[in-house]
C-alpha cells in the first residue's frame, strides 16, 4: 500500500475546491520533533468544554478575562467577576459599559498600585484589588494598556491615546495626552508589546517607546512607521511575544500579519484569505491566545460569519474549530482565556457561562461530544480512472471506553469521485474496543473515480490521534 500524501495535514480550501479542498474541524497538526519517530506529523484533538461556573444570566456575554498575582477575573456582560480556585464566582462590580457586546479589555498595576483597570463600552473604569471596589473614572476609551508604570488608553474617535497618573489608574493626567499626527489614518487599534506601544490605524501602524520626555514620556520611533493598519480593533493580541492581527491597508484588507520584529510577517493563506472574502463582515472579528503543550494559539472568531479559525505559532499552519449544528460547523461559542489554579479558563460569547478548557475533554459548550473532520487532498492522475481497492487509516486504537457512548468508537469514511463536487454513502469502521490495541480501521472496495477526495468523521468520546492513511490503488480504464 502506498502512503496517502497529505493526509495529514493543515486546512487549505481554496476557491476552487477541484484545485484544494482540504478541511480540518477541530483537529491541530503537531509536528513529531524526535527525528526517529514513526510519522513526521500527527492529527491531534482540539480541547473540548466543560461548565464550572455561570452567572444564570443568559444574555451575559464574556468579554475580557485576566488573571494577576493569584487572582482571576472576568467581564460577563456589566459585571466584573472574579473567580476562584475550587471554581466558585463572586460579582464584584456592577455598571460596566457595554456596547453591543464587544469586548473589554484589563490591565493590572501590580503591587505598586494594587488597581485593575478596565475599559468597557467605551468607559474606564478602575476595581481596587484591596478595597475590592469597581469605579468609573473616564469616558472615550476603548483599549488600555499597562507600560512602565502608566496606565494608557486609546480614544480612537479624537484618534488620541492618554496617560493615567504613575501607579494610579484613577487619576488621569489631563496635560498628558498625545494625538497621532504622523499619519492620517485615526488609531482604532492599540496593544502593548515588549514595553512598547502598538498603535494601530485603518492602514498604517506606528510604535511609541518611554523617552522620558516631560509630560508625556513616550514618543514615536522614529525609525518605524509601518504601512499596514488593521481591519478589526480585537483582532489584535499577544502570540508567542509578538503582535498578531487582522491587517488592513490602502491595498485592501483580510490579510493575518504577525510582527516579526517590526516587520509585518503574513501568516494567513490565499486560501483562508478567499475565506475571509466571502464574509459580510470581518470588523466583528474577535481574538484571543493562549498555549498548552508548547502550541501558541491565535484564534480568531468572525460572530457574523460564523466562523472560527485558529493560528499555530509553532507551526504555522491553520485549522478550524466550531461546533456541529446538524449541516455545518458553526464558530466556537467562547471568548478569552486565562491560565488560574492550574486551569485554562473561558467565556462564553453569548451568555455568563465559565468554561474549564482541557484536551482532556472531548464535549462542546452544549456537552455533546466534539465532532471531528478531515478532508484530504486529491488524488489524481492526469485524470485518469484508478481503482480504489482498500484504505486503511493509521490511528492510536484500542481507546474505547467501558462503557457508553465510545465503547466501541467508530469512524465514518466518505468520498467524492468528481474532485469533492458531490458525496457518496457514509461508511464506517470500528476504531478498536478498549485493549485491542492490534486493531486496524481498514475500508475496502472503494470503487473507482478520476479525482477522489476523501472525508473522515468522528464522533465518540475518546481522543482521536491520526497519525497517518495508506492506500492501494490500481490503473483503471482511461
Amino acid at each position: 500500500m502506498a502512503r496517502y500524501p497529505g493526509f495529514v495535514g493543515p486546512a487549505y480550501r481554496s476557491q476552487s475546491k477541484i484545485a484544494s479542498d482540504d478541511a480540518l474541524v477541530n483537529w491541530y497538526p503537531e509536528k513529531i520533533e524526535n527525528p526517529f519517530g514513526k510519522v513526521e506529523w500527527a492529527l491531534y484533538p482540539t480541547p473540548g468544554l466543560e461548565e464550572v461556573a455561570t452567572t444564570g444570566v443568559a444574555d451575559e456575554r464574556c468579554r475580557a478575562m485576566f488573571t494577576i498575582n493569584g487572582r482571576a477575573f472576568y467581564v460577563a456582560g456589566q459585571r466584573l467577576i472574579e473567580v476562584f480556585a475550587d471554581d466558585t464566582i463572586l460579582v464584584r462590580g456592577t455598571g460596566l459599559g457595554d456596547l453591543d457586546g464587544s469586548p473589554a479589555t484589563i490591565m493590572s498595576n501590580g503591587d505598586a498600585g494594587q488597581q485593575l483597570g478596565i475599559t468597557s463600552g467605551s468607559k474606564f473604569y478602575v476595581y481596587d484589588l484591596e478595597a475590592n471596589t469597581l469605579t468609573f473614572v473616564a469616558d472615550a476609551a476603548t483599549q488600555c494598556g499597562f507600560i512602565d508604570g502608566f496606565g494608557v488608553l486609546l480614544d480612537p474617535q479624537t484618534s488620541t491615546i492618554k496617560l493615567t497618573e504613575l501607579e494610579d489608574f484613577s487619576t488621569l493626567d489631563p496635560l498628558a495626552v498625545a494625538q497621532r499626527n504622523a499619519g492620517a489614518d485615526r488609531w482604532s487599534g492599540m496593544i502593548v508589546s515588549h514595553k512598547e506601544i502598538w498603535l494601530f490605524g485603518s492602514q498604517t501602524t506606528e510604535v511609541w517607546y518611554n523617552a522620558g520626555a516631560a509630560i508625556f514620556p513616550f514618543l514615536p520611533n522614529p525609525s518605524v512607521f509601518i504601512n499596514i493598519g488593521i481591519l478589526a480593533p480585537f483582532s489584535v493580541a499577544i502570540l508567542d511575544n509578538a503582535p498578531i492581527w487582522l491587517g488592513s491597508s490602502t491595498d485592501g484588507t483580510g490579510i493575518v500579519y504577525r510582527a516579526n520584529g517590526y516587520a509585518p510577517q503574513r501568516v494567513s493563506t490565499h486560501a483562508l484569505e478567499y475565506e475571509l472574502s466571502t464574509y459580510e463582515t470581518l470588523l466583528d472579528a474577535q481574538a484571543w491566545t493562549y498555549q498548552e503543550q508548547g502550541h501558541n494559539f491565535y484564534v480568531l472568531t468572525f460572530p457574523t460569519a460564523g466562523r472560527t479559525w485558529v493560528f499555530d505559532a509553532s507551526t504555522g499552519a491553520w485549522h478550524q474549530r466550531g461546533e456541529w449544528n446538524g449541516d455545518d460547523y458553526g464558530s466556537v461559542p467562547n471568548f478569552g482565556h486565562m491560565f488560574a489554579f492550574g486551569t485554562h479558563y473561558t467565556g462564553d460569547r453569548e451568555s455568563g457561562k465559565l468554561y474549564r478548557q482541557s484536551v482532556d475533554l472531548t464535549t462542546d459548550s452544549t456537552g455533546r461530544v466534539q465532532r471531528r473532520m478531515r478532508r484530504a487532498p486529491h488524488l489524481s492522475k492526469e485524470n485518469t480512472r484508478i481503482g480504489f481497492d482498500k484504505f486503511q487509516l493509521d490511528l492510536e486504537v484500542g481507546l474505547g471506553l467501558s462503557t457508553g457512548q465510545g465503547s466501541d468508537p467508530t469512524l465514518m469514511l466518505r468520498w467524492s469521485s468528481d474532485g469533492g463536487q458531490t458525496w457518496g454513502n457514509e461508511h464506517w469502521t470500528s476504531a478498536g474496543v478498549q485493549g485491542a490495541y492490534s486493531a486496524r480501521a481498514i475500508w475496502r472496495m472503494l470503487g473507482a473515480g478520476r479525482d477522489r477526495v476523501y472525508e473522515l468523521v468522528v464522533t465518540d468520546p475518546i481522543p482521536w490521534r491520526i497519525l497517518d492513511a495508506w492506500i492501494d490503488t490500481r490503473p483503471g480504464t482511461s
